[in-house]
């Protein structure tokens, strides 16, 4: 039999690792999960750190920052009615304890038929709800926002968790290496996207679309918009019970097109964008064991990059070689820091200043121009070209101001520092 708890309106159950609030799922970290589960098992005794961060990671020596943060983040995903009342309370000089009236239920193990999810997300949760949402709504779905957001990993979680309802699977466009491939690996297509259109064969292409019921993913449109929309006409139209996920910096501009902006991770003391790049860190140093001052320069570190979850592992997978502060230093003056990324991601995805070139290069040259001058701290009028900027990435606009991040002045810098000079 398998542990079940319920404390107040929410439902533990341990073996599916699932926190719900009356009958909805609540986003929680692995991390915080665990000490959950290890503050309810013991019925409201007091843990001390060091035990809880042992029962976490077991044989890590892990500083007791590194356990507040995943302590704050629990109690975020146990405040769902706005409560003041905290279930996990901190003794000072003792430890922690859970609050609250316990039920525990034996329950029969449940059978997990699905996979482990093959994408990885921090913090997106409430992001890929709303994907999955618009699916199932609307059959569509174009995840747009700014270079390194993660809206690729999000199509393809995305995909992941709706996979099951359509037989022919996941089929995935890359238009980065302009080739076809499945999610699950079982076949690969070599037909390169682009030679079938260069050569008039996309009609073939289009042929093989007839009457699947699939999940369709196609990813980085932005710089092939008419290749895209045409491929989401035929899938709509030979494939009817099809859906399409597609992901995009411009709006692509079918009929009934569902546009869902991602933006990037909240950055504070014990948000997503923390725990990432301290994840990320982790999986560099060998270590789950941080100081409060190297937690300090994590968090410095993601306010400078705006949230961004590519430059957040970019920078963190420096740290071995340059240290926290040797990383926060170099960020805050030039964007090369932010380079190195995995062999086997996209070329745009090696390092920041890549993706905000594939950015970049699809703007208009009025759009260039809006932007330097924007980079200046000047203003615009230019509702239209502010628009296409936010869509790209490249500036933001918060409490009715728009400014460009700390990121795309220093790539617009390193990009035509002459130009750049002449605008001032």
């Amino acid at each position: 039999m398998a542990e079940e708890f319920r404390f107040g309106p929410y439902v533990l159950s341990v073996p599916g690792r699932r926190l719900q609030h009356e009958g909805r799922p609540v986003p929680v970290g692995a991390r915080a999960f665990d000490i959950l589960v290890t503050l309810i098992r013991q019925g409201g005794a007091v843990v001390k750190a060091a035990e809880l961060s042992e029962a976490i990671w077991p044989g890590e020596p892990i500083s007791e920052g590194l356990l507040r943060v995943h302590v704050a983040r629990l109690r975020r995903a146990l405040e769902q009615d706005g409560l003041e009342t905290s279930y996990v309370v901190t003794l000072q000089g003792e430890g922690y304890r859970f609050s609250g009236e316990i039920q525990q239920f034996d329950v029969a193990p449940p059978i997990i038929l699905e996979q482990a999810p093959l994408t990885r997300l921090v913090g997106r949760e409430d992001d890929l709800q709303e994907a999955v949402a618009n699916l199932q709504i609307r059959g569509n779905v174009t995840l747009s926002g700014g270079g390194g957001v993660g809206k690729t990993a999000l199509a393809l979680a995305a995909a992941e968790r709706i996979a099951s309802e359509y037989p022919d699977g996941t089929i995935v466009f890359d238009f980065e290496a302009m080739s076809v491939w499945r999610l699950d690996g079982r076949q690969q297509d070599t037909l390169k996207i682009e030679d079938a259109y260069d050569s008039g064969r996309l009609d073939d292409m289009e042929t093989t679309l007839a009457g699947k019921r699939a999940v369709f993913v196609l990813d980085g449109c932005e710089h092939v918009v008419p290749i895209a929309v045409r491929l989401v006409s035929a899938i709509r139209q030979r494939s009817p019970e099809s859906i399409v996920i597609a992901t995009s910096q411009v709006a692509l501009g079918f009929d009934g097109e569902v546009v869902q902006m991602i933006d990037p991770l909240p950055v504070d003391d014990d948000g997503p964008a923390v725990e990432l790049f301290l994840e990320e860190a982790a999986a560099v140093v060998g270590s789950n064991s941080f100081t409060d001052e190297e937690i300090t320069a994590t968090l410095e570190i993601c306010r400078l990059v705006h949230g961004n979850p590519l430059a957040i592992e970019l920078a963190a997978a420096r740290v071995l070689e340059l240290g926290f502060d040797g990383v926060l230093a170099q960020a805050e003056g030039g964007i090369d820091v932010l380079s190195g990324g995995r062999r086997t991601a996209h070329p745009r995805h090696r390092s920041m200043s890549a993706a905000l070139e594939w950015s970049y290069a699809i703007l208009r040259p009025a759009d260039r121009k809006e932007l330097l001058m924007l980079s200046r701290g000047k203003t615009s009028s230019d509702h239209a070209a502010i628009t296409r900027l936010i869509f790209a990435g490249l500036v933001r606009r918060a409490g009715g101001a728009v400014s460009v991040p700390h990121l795309v002045q220093l790539f617009l810098r390193e990009k035509d520092r002459n130009l750049y000079d002449r605008n001032a």
